[in-house]
């Protein structure tokens, strides 16, 4: 039940460690392979990356378990830092680094390099007596990246939409904030299908000029979205029940989010066109046609309706809105039922358990 979100983050590392090349992609993997919390998975990434250096230029990792989340943030090298996420805040990322002021001492909310702070001294990018209290972000952030206008205005955004305050883009943006009330699904469903609606940073004038994904400005749904997601964890029933990522294909604007339960015993059909083993070995050495749009994948179908409803976005959005806002209420409602109905056959039978989740998805 640890679930895994990546961010690239660039760093101004120029000059990184690395053993056998580092590690990059198989970080999140072994992480996710190894933990049974979101602890110990930073605790096994921290050592992969003191042991062999991240291959990359940065990248944030956020992890959840049921009962508490980290942000762990890792450098081109043998460098990295986490922070715990407190209970009763949320935390919004762009693609660059959050983690500001760093207490190593304190290890029940943060972890991270030894040489952290005497590495930047020494490579001259933190001078105490200059610069102040060590900031990670400030030191170990590229600085295109910190000031770019694709990463500020979307967790500016976030946070206004979670909190119902206002902040100021001119100062610090903070590393968590309190939310105007518990958040829900639908809260953060919400956020990830956001353009920037009724805000200075609306291109598209609420629609008035066309669709919104093909703006200046990276929008929180934007262009290049694969699909939204949203893991919902619980701990009062079988992992297999209680970890569920709520997946939008496409663009989460528009298409309701449907569970795909961590129990499921199988794929829906036409989502998956080879094996996981296969999909794995195409990551890393990918086949000549890896662009070629394949009509047999179902992914392909939402990718075609995002397309066409782009090209008369404030015709149809209204009556898509309204469609998907019934059908997610229904599917929220229902997922209720359905869990309910897996758990009782759990105990005795656990193969039919997971056909009744897999069957829901389905």
């Amino acid at each position: 039940g640890v679930a895994i979100a990546s961010n690239a983050c660039a760093s101004r590392e120029d000059d990184p460690e690395l053993t056998k090349g580092g590690i990059g992609y198989w970080l999140r993997k072994l992480m996710a392979e190894r933990a049974a919390t979101a602890k110990e998975a930073v605790q096994i990434g921290g050592k992969l990356v003191e042991k062999y250096g991240y291959a990359s230029s940065g990248r944030t990792y956020t992890i959840a378990d049921p009962n508490e989340a980290w942000v762990m943030s890792v450098v081109n090298g043998k460098h990295w830092v986490a922070q715990r996420v407190p209970d009763d805040k949320v935390m919004i990322i762009p693609n660059y680094y959050t983690i500001t002021n760093v207490n190593l001492s304190n290890e029940e909310t943060f972890m991270g390099s030894e040489d952290l702070i005497s590495y930047a001294k020494e490579r001259g990018w933190y001078n105490p007596g200059k610069d102040g209290v060590f900031n990670f972000r400030k030191v170990y952030g590229h600085p295109r990246s910190l000031a770019s206008d694709g990463n500020i205005p979307r967790k500016w955004r976030g946070l206004e939409l979670l909190t119902n305050k206002s902040f100021d883009m001119e100062k610090p943006l903070p590393f968590a904030v309190k939310p105007y009330e518990k958040i829900s699904l639908k809260d953060m469903m919400k956020v990830l299908g956001d353009h920037y609606e009724g805000t200075e940073w609306d291109e598209s004038q609420h629609y008035e000029y066309g669709e919104p994904h093909g703006a200046g400005v990276n929008s929180i749904c934007a262009p290049h979205n694969q699909y939204g997601f949203v893991t919902e964890l619980r701990d009062d029933m079988p992992v297999e029940i209680g970890a569920v990522m709520w997946l939008a294909p496409r663009r989460p604007c528009i298409q309701p989010y449907v569970p795909w339960y961590l129990g499921m015993n199988k794929i829906p059909e036409n989502f998956a066109l080879t094996d996981h083993q296969t999909a794995l070995k195409n990551h890393f050495d990918a086949p000549e046609n890896i662009f070629e749009k394949n009509d047999g994948h179902a992914f392909v179908k939402y990718a075609k309706y995002a397309d066409y409803v782009d090209k008369n976005y404030g015709k149809y959005i209204e009556d898509i809105r309204e469609n998907k806002r019934s059908m997610q209420e229904k599917m929220i409602q229902k997922h209720k039922e359905i869990e309910k109905k897996a758990l009782k056959l759990y105990p005795d039978d656990k193969d039919a358990a997971m056909d009744v989740l897999f069957n829901f998805t389905n």
